[in-house]
């Protein structure tokens, strides 16, 4: 009995010896496996695997599915391997991945952190961060999900800021509505000026109709809402057709940014133009009263 015991503990030396003296390409391999399956349960939501193979995944929140995933390359440093990759963001952006592996006590490959998969990883918060200088050496996704949560609020008041700004940088600079036998009829034109472009189909236009007092009291979408891109210190116009208003005395525009994607775009990756809400502001105050309802022809 106990030469079998004996045997059997020099059995399993061996081939833990061999085990561990596998070859770089082999090693290589067997990461490149993990790598390739945790992509595949990750798709499948098989969090049993996916927790076995990557136990941190839970600290960098959420993250991206790896649509088209590839792996592009791989080295290997004291039995520690990293798989390059590169996948799909929501299916259509190219984005580059990085799998960092260590062996654990058993001798198998799992994911120790990553970079790349993290869902702040590429997106507008995460390059406004980056370029004003608050994710230098840090180089996980665990670390990088950390650092945009805590700080994402600064990026989300700029944009709101700006946005504000943006809108009322947009004002009424002519009309020649007037009213002619209990129509209001005429055209409006309306002037951006900032020095940033207001993409068509980002905005709603609306016509404001004021009494006397200057309240308002009817509020109407204009049919240029949405069409067309108010260029920087450019215009565009748009037409007044209706049934006079009982008590109107005035007359007045306001925009409303319904998206602000190229906005949050600019400002994520041109950090110097954090002066564009500097800027966007001076000009709310400049045009504060211009951009106040002006009387109709009569």
């Amino acid at each position: 009995m106990k030469s079998f015991t004996q045997k059997l503990i020099i059995l399993l030396s061996f081939s833990q010896l061999l085990y561990s003296c596998r070859s770089d390409k082999t090693r290589i391999e067997e990461a490149r496996q993990v790598v390739t399956t945790f992509v595949k349960d990750l798709e499948l939501e098989n969090f049993e695997s996916i927790n076995k193979v990557y136990p941190s995944l839970n600290k960098i929140g959420k993250y991206w599915l790896l649509y088209k995933f590839e792996i592009t390359d791989s080295k290997i440093e004291n039995s520690e391997v990293t798989i390059y990759g590169k996948y799909f963001k929501g299916g259509e952006i190219e984005e580059t991945i990085m799998f960092y592996l260590k062996e654990n006590s058993e001798g198998k490959y799992i994911i120790d952190h990553t970079k790349g998969l993290s869902g702040y990883f590429g997106t507008n918060t995460y390059k406004f961060l980056k370029n004003v200088g608050c994710l230098k050496g840090l180089g996980t996704d665990e670390e990088i999900a950390s650092a945009c949560k805590k700080r994402e609020v600064v990026f989300t008041s700029l944009v709101a800021q700006a946005s504000k700004a943006q809108e009322e940088s947009v004002v009424m600079e002519n009309h020649s509505v007037v009213n002619s036998y209990g129509y209001l009829s005429g055209d409006i034109t309306c002037k951006n000026t900032s020095d940033t472009d207001i993409p068509a189909f980002s905005y709603d236009l609306y016509i404001l109709f004021y009494d006397i007092e200057g309240n308002i009291i009817y509020t109407e979408k204009s049919p240029a809402s949405n069409v067309y891109k108010i260029p920087a210190h450019g215009g565009i116009s748009t037409m007044v057709h209706k049934p006079y208003i009982r008590g109107m005395s005035k007359i007045g525009i306001q925009i409303k940014l319904i998206k602000t994607d190229w906005l949050e775009y600019d400002i994520a990756n041109n950090p110097q133009k954090q002066s564009l809400a500097t800027k966007l502001t001076k000009l709310l105050k400049h045009n504060y009263k211009r951009n106040k309802s002006t009387g109709y022809n009569s």
